[in-house]
């Protein structure tokens, strides 16, 4: 057996990789039944829809309430075919762990805790799990790499101040923000790392110029916002404004039947009981364990006891995060003991940051891939400390506990991600793909909206001249909205 102290850092960083490497190709082996989507049909079928209508090969556009030009540009060269866009996406996945490794090699010159904190973070399927699978939210991933290379670059620009360098930052996170709001993130994320183990002290001025490209991506932002939307951030304003409510309560009928539903979805009220559900479900995905409410079949568990767990999950959420507290408790008892305690004071903080900006902030539970980088660190940090101070037996359960959704995860593979069901993605792409080799069916279509976008783009020949006549918009969030309402 290998012993890690003896490994050098060369051959840790080969391991890393390789470990990484095998697990992203399990996961697409495991995944690899899978289909188009929901959004995925308007967005990504819709905009080469809307590039044929207007016989060009791309547009640059907008949103009609975000800013995210370089998102609906990749929109439109995403692979016709599922499984390769998947399997280009996981591999962006796996580019992150790479860079997360470095960039923690880097800072803490510890490659046995930049090894186990880049695997734990990958193995967190509970929170990447949608990102990956749902095709159309590949820009989290993609926020996730260029987040992360932003900050090993960062700090290549501390050692060497290089022009270049400086530039090549700009232009990463600029994109980054072009892709999607979620990258903001990223810039509290290079603050709280530099503040900690990048600045000088005595040198205020430098402190305050690295300060300053730290929050470019997030003035640029700001401003770009209030030129196009009268707003410094509109899409933040839209979600918590009252008089949206209304229309997500219509999405989200709340009753007593699917409350837990109502309030662990997307746009749940910004309310108490809502920020409740928003930060119990965040501690469990830091966890890992929020992956086993997608994979009851595997406990056949009835659904009796599934309805029951439904009705109760907020209490169930009060007693895990008691029981949590009570095991924080006992470490913090033994570090301070033991006088580790200073050496968390990052690792802490950063998590708590990190677990606040998503919880009450963006008020979201599934883009919110930082915080896998965060509890990564700390159960990381954890795990090694305790083993270290010859509490094995715990070390190890923190991994096991950790570890163990995962692997249920695997046994049906990892078909269960946001509200859809892998099997019934493919038996519905299946019947799509029927209807497009006869006219329209709108029966069919009625029902499926969305899927109109692949049937149109895949039979344009025969409905070219219906389009060229009969549409008359300004833009594509104006062409897909005509397209969903309206039969050609």
């Amino acid at each position: 057996m290998i012993k890690l102290s003896k490994i050098n850092e060369k051959n840790f960083f080969f391991i890393c990789v390789l470990s990484l490497f095998i697990i992203n190709l399990a996961f697409f082996f495991l995944t690899r039944n899978n289909s188009w989507v929901s959004d995925d049909f308007d967005y990504i079928f819709g905009s080469k829809l809307y590039n044929l209508v207007n016989n060009t090969n791309f547009f640059f556009e907008i949103s009609q309430s975000r800013y995210d030009p370089l998102f609906l540009l990749i929109n439109q060269i995403i692979p016709e075919n599922y499984l390769t866009w998947h399997l280009i996406v996981i591999f962006f996945y796996f580019l992150s762990g790479v860079l997360f490794y470095l960039v923690l090699n880097s800072l803490f010159k510890n490659s046995k805790f930049a090894f186990f904190s880049a695997i734990l973070f990958t193995l967190n399927f509970s929170i990447s799990l949608k990102s990956l699978s749902w095709a159309i939210f590949y820009s989290h991933i993609f926020n996730l790499f260029l987040g992360l290379l932003s900050l090993l670059l960062l700090i290549q620009i501390i050692k060497k101040n290089n022009l270049f360098l400086i530039f090549l930052y700009l232009l990463i996170c600029i994109a980054n923000v072009s892709i999607s709001e979620g990258s903001l993130i990223y810039a509290i994320v290079n603050l709280l790392f530099y503040y900690f183990f990048l600045r000088n002290e005595n040198n205020f001025i430098n402190n305050f110029k690295n300060v300053l490209l730290i929050f470019v991506p997030l003035i640029y932002f700001m401003l770009i916002n209030l030129f196009l939307f009268s707003s410094p951030a509109k899409i933040l304003q839209d979600r918590i404004e009252i008089k949206n409510k209304k229309n997500y309560e219509e999405i989200f009928t709340k009753n007593s039947n699917n409350e837990t539903y109502y309030y662990r979805s997307t746009y749940s009220p910004r309310n108490l009981k809502g920020f409740a559900f928003k930060l119990g479900d965040n501690v469990l995905n830091s966890l890992n364990l929020t992956i086993l409410t997608k994979n009851h079949e595997v406990f056949d568990i009835s659904k009796k006891n599934k309805d029951f767990i439904k009705k109760n999950y907020l209490n169930i959420l009060i007693i895990l995060l008691i029981i949590l507290v009570f095991v924080l408790f006992y470490l913090l008892i033994l570090f301070k003991n033991k006088n580790k305690l200073k050496g968390y004071k990052f690792d802490l903080l950063f998590y708590f940051v990190i677990l606040f900006l998503y919880t009450f902030i963006y008020a979201r539970t599934d883009i919110n891939l930082v915080l896998s980088i965060a509890s990564a660190m700390l159960i990381s940090k954890l795990s090694l400390d305790l083993w270290n101070l010859n509490k094995k037996i715990i070390s190890s359960l923190f991994i096991i506990i950790f570890l163990f959704p995962t692997i249920i995860g695997s046994f049906n593979g990892f078909n269960r991600f946001g509200n859809f069901v892998s099997e019934q993605n493919i038996s519905d792409f299946k019947k799509l793909e029927q209807k497009t080799k006869v006219k329209y069916d709108s029966n069919f279509f009625f029902n499926n909206k969305e899927m109109k976008f692949y049937f149109y783009f895949k039979n344009f020949d025969n409905y070219e001249s219906s389009f060229k006549n009969n549409i008359k918009v300004k833009n594509f969030a104006e062409f897909r909205t005509f397209v969903l309402k309206n039969n050609f």
